[in-house]
């Protein structure tokens, strides 16, 4: 398989998602945070874990292998306060392109003051999808990788909690430096967690082994070891 087919063929993502869905739930399970394991749990009650074989099993020619209604659940995030990531990803043709979208969100737990002066918990989120170009360049408005907001997973489904109607998803679209569909996932699971990121360090262990096996491309290694920074 050619370089740039591997990078943007729809097995090799799924693969990569079926690797981090095998780990969802053992993430931040040795946790000390009450709090961190409360928004965890309260999360998947909320959002569905999707099974990792429907990702493994996952072919070449399918736009999308999430079963409705599920997500991959990512490890939950102290910094700057407790919060949970989920995901679903999939492909789009859009006007004779195609297109690969990483739709994630982030649930959080705030605690309010009512007007008794009683506490209470509030759960809040908020989306933002990551995107490979649109189509040929100058040709689409969004001709390049990118960024932008959203409060429901799909158009006319129930908005995430406490995220507001009037939040755009169309524009800001925040250029993001991707040249293939790999490098686009990767930039989605970095921006959750900085440098460093723990999925992505944990992937690019699992990718080796993947490589290892053939079932894994050498540069799609090469490619999520740069983005963990374990080269």
């Amino acid at each position: 398989m050619a370089r740039s087919d591997e990078l943007d063929n729809p097995k090799t993502i799924w693969l990569l998602l079926a690797e981090l869905a095998k780990k969802q739930f053992s993430w931040g399970i040795h946790t000390r945070e009450a709090r961190a394991r409360r928004i965890g749990e309260e999360v998947r009650k909320l959002f569905t874990p999707v099974p990792a074989e429907k990702l493994e099993n996952g072919n070449e020619s399918d736009h999308s292998v999430f079963p409705k209604g599920t997500f991959l659940h990512l490890p939950p995030d102290g910094r700057g306060g407790w919060k949970q990531p989920i995901l679903r990803a999939s492909f789009e043709s859009k006007e004779g392109h195609t297109v690969f979208r990483v739709k994630m969100a982030v649930l959080v737990e705030d605690i309010e003051s009512n007007c008794d002066g009683n506490q209470v918990v509030m759960h809040r989120g908020i989306g933002i999808r990551f995107e490979s170009q649109e189509g040929p360049i100058g040709e689409s408005i969004h001709d390049y990788a990118h960024a932008q907001l959203f409060c429901a997973f799909e158009k006319g489904s129930t908005r995430l909690p406490d995220c507001p109607s009037w939040l755009p998803d169309v524009h800001p679209a925040i250029p993001i430096n991707a040249e293939n569909r790999v490098d686009v996932l990767c930039c989605a699971i970095k921006s959750l967690y900085g440098a460093r990121s723990e999925p992505l360090q944990w992937l690019a262990g699992a990718v080796k082994n993947r490589t290892l096996s053939r079932s894994l491309g050498v540069e799609t290694g090469r490619r999520v070891s740069g983005w963990a920074g374990t080269r």
